[in-house]
């Protein structure tokens, strides 16, 4: 037997409904699913997770994909799309563009932080970003008459509570396909200006990833071939977020249709995407894939379609982390999907809570013992996710030191004006390119003759290689390290030889003719 518990907003008016089960209520564990618990539970995790951020505060930028927004934002900031720099073989000076190709939505989410804290304080739009979705999804769960606690799916997915401490595009699309689902589901009943503001939402999220549109699509082409009151507004909205990818990618690329060169996808690639992704969705969200698909609410056909377009899309980009090492493998692959938890969690909080009820009408007699058993496991995960939290910010903390020695050494022992050397892929997320006038030229460019014109025109350059073992790629790349040292004929003075970590060693040398 279920019954209805009834929430009321102030003068009686009746909010949402959502399904418990009344025995249930006797349950410590299941009690935490109540909407007045639920709210409570999360945002007692949601303090835990900030005052974790805090405690254990991001030492700088330590991804390569970091650098590239927070470098965005620096020339935003400095009001121009370039930077100036000495060329080493002519002495002329020459304007270039670092490499940035993303989307600039991010990059303006992080302006007013780097503006007020510098590069050290971008992680903390990430962590707003992350902290008002998981609210968000809540109290979109809330209004569809769901537990909001399953809006801590979100926070408890391992590539979120990493990402929330990285200055990147996840949190930020998260948090901007969790508000448009949102106001997607109010404008089903109280009138076109929320359809506005979830077009205006969902359009603003191409600004961030290209892929976010997949997300909104089917709900939005369900509101106009269901012929939901206000579509219109919802077409209008959408049009004018769009503007702001325009707008901005006009303003950085000199071109409102510039798009990233799209990277490489095929069938293949699903072989070596697959078990990382699908172990994700499976266990890092548990049992997301099954719920999604067991779906039984309103929506029902846009929501599986959501998810089958938007896993299929990753499964066939060749990309999964593997260069990165499989620890990492865990994080950078599986980040994709960050976006999409908001859905999954909505599709969780209808299928789990109708399996209790279909398993407690099953169990007959055993069916007490089988709701403690469910309020104990609501209780350990509760718990375990308290854990996580306070864990995965001090793993992260003890990382982001190690490669800030790495970073310190780098700028301690190579002079600012100098040119560097450098395997830039393993290195540029160490080296300020917009605020910091050393010249850089990477190793993979260098050969000898360009090495002798280079010595021609100075004393001396820097060469600065980091040796990474954690993957097969990088070992290849220090292998090409070594090669290129044993190559240079002239003077070696080592300066720095660091073993930051166990799979990180830098080295540093004046090289002289």
């Amino acid at each position: 037997m279920v019954s209805n518990l009834q929430s009321r907003a102030p003068g009686g008016r009746e909010r949402c409904k959502i399904r418990v089960m009344p025995d249930a209520l006797g349950s410590v564990g299941l009690r935490l699913f109540e909407p007045r618990r639920a709210t409570i539970t999360l945002t007692t995790l949601l303090v835990l997770h900030v005052f974790a951020f805090l405690v254990f505060y991001p030492a700088g930028v330590t991804v390569a994909d970091e650098g590239t927004y927070v470098r965005q934002a620096q020339l935003i900031l400095s009001g121009s799309t370039s930077i100036e720099r000495v060329d080493p073989f002519t002495g002329e000076d020459v304007a270039f563009q670092p490499i940035t190709r993303y989307p600039l939505g991010t990059a303006l989410v992080l302006l007013p932080f780097v503006a007020l804290g510098g590069r050290e304080a971008a992680c903390l739009a990430s962590l707003l970003c992350t902290v008002l979705a998981v609210g968000v999804t809540g109290r979109w769960l809330y209004e569809s008459g769901r537990s909001p606690l399953f809006a801590a799916l979100v926070l408890a997915y391992p590539p979120t509570l990493v990402l929330s401490r990285l200055a990147m595009s996840e949190a930020a699309s998260l948090l901007v396909v969790a508000l448009a689902l949102w106001f997607h589901g109010r404008g089903q009943t109280r009138g076109a200006r929320w359809l506005f503001a979830a077009g205006l939402a969902g359009g603003l999220s191409f600004a961030f990833r290209e892929a976010n549109v997949l997300l909104l699509a089917p709900f939005f082409l369900g509101s106009l071939l269901r012929r939901d009151t206000g579509w219109p507004a919802l077409v209008v909205g959408g049009a004018l977020g769009l503007c702001v990818r325009a707008l901005s990618a006009w303003f950085f690329f000199g071109d409102p249709f510039f798009t990233k060169a799209p990277d490489a996808f095929s069938l293949e690639a699903i072989a070596s995407t697959a078990p990382v992704y699908l172990f994700s969705l499976l266990v890092f969200v548990p049992g997301g894939l099954v719920a999604a698909f067991a779906y039984r609410g309103p929506r029902r056909p846009e929501l599986i379609a959501t998810v089958a377009l938007f896993v299929l899309f990753h499964l066939a980009y060749a990309y999964s982390g593997e260069p990165s090492g499989w620890a990492k493998r865990l994080v950078l692959g599986p980040r994709y999907f960050v976006p999409l938890l908001p859905v999954l969690a909505y599709a969780s909080a209808e299928v789990w809570p109708r399996l209790a009820v279909w398993l407690r009408g099953r169990a007959g007699n055993r069916g007490d013992a089988l709701e403690q058993g469910a309020g104990l496991a609501a209780m350990a995960a509760t718990a375990l996710l308290a854990v996580a939290i306070v864990g995965v910010q001090w793993a992260h903390a003890e990382w982001s030191r190690d490669q800030a020695v790495i970073r310190s050494a780098i700028l301690e022992h190579t002079h600012a004006g100098t040119t560097v050397v450098t395997n830039w892929k393993a290195t540029g997320k160490f080296i300020d390119l917009v605020d910091d006038d050393r010249v850089i030229l990477p190793r993979e460019g260098m050969g000898s003759s360009l090495i002798e014109r280079l010595l021609a025109e100075q004393d001396f350059f820097y060469l600065v290689l980091l040796d990474r073992s954690d993957s097969v790629f990088w070992r290849r790349d220090a292998f090409d390290n070594a090669m290129f040292v044993s190559g240079i004929r002239h003077r070696k003075e080592i300066l720095v030889d660091l073993e930051a970590t166990p799979t990180d060693r830098l080295r540093i040398w004046r090289v002289r003719d």
